[in-house]
């Protein structure tokens, strides 16, 4: 009897003790989940100002038959070391200076200055900021606003970022701009050029923008 007595308190001895040893894990289990959280990494970002790409897609014939293309020279002014991507791209703004339009054909970018950004107000220069950002360092959505032919409009852009490179597309319509003329007169400037199979001579409103933003990313 004194055996089976004796047995069943080293049992719950032993009980006793791994419970403790289970509980003392879980405590310093769950001390360094609060640690890592507390220790949450801060960032901080800023634009490779120099090496931000802004390329367009604009479209002919009644085909839509796309034309591609860039700027050589755009400046951007923006806050250096922002605590996260969103306030970085709302106090960045940005002046694109068409003059050095570049689709890789130099008498299509002659035509471009001279018929259509020439035939526009404000000095050959297209300017704007972010004016509002919704979403994570992933991918998200806001506004900017653009001035272009001396109108002010804002329009929506979506952004994606991955391997420290901020890609935001949008479409822009130029009638929105007041355009109108501008495209006409570069309709007509390469009338020929933009005649379709139809026999028809377009050159379409709309435009696809992206714009390529390297980041720099410091994490503590």
């Amino acid at each position: 009897m004194k055996s089976k007595i004796f047995i069943l308190a080293a049992l719950m001895a032993a009980v006793s003790f791994w419970s403790c040893k289970t509980d003392t894990k879980s405590q310093e289990k769950a001390t360094t989940n609060t640690e890592t959280t507390s220790k949450a990494k801060s960032c901080k970002y800023k634009i490779k100002s120099s090496d931000v790409k802004v390329n367009w897609t604009a479209y002919k014939t009644t085909k839509r038959v796309g034309v591609k293309g860039t700027f050589d020279s755009v400046d951007i002014n923006t806050v250096a070391g922002t605590p996260s991507l969103s306030a970085l791209m709302l106090g960045t703004s940005f002046r694109i200076d068409t003059k050095t339009v570049n689709s890789d054909n130099p008498g299509r970018d002659e035509k471009l200055v001279n018929f259509f950004f020439g035939k526009m107000t404000g000095n050959l220069g297209i300017t704007g900021q972010v004016k509002s950002v919704e979403g994570d360092d992933a991918h998200g959505k806001g506004v900017v606003t653009i001035v272009m032919n001396g109108v002010t409009t804002d329009n929506p852009f979506e952004y994606t970022i991955a391997d420290k490179v901020l890609t935001l597309t949008t479409s822009i319509n130029t009638d929105n701009w007041n355009a109108q003329a501008a495209i006409s007169s570069i309709n007509k400037a390469c009338e020929e050029k933009h005649r379709g199979e139809d026999g028809i001579s377009k050159t379409w409103p709309d435009v696809d923008v992206s714009v390529v933003v390297p980041l720099e990313i410091e994490c503590e």
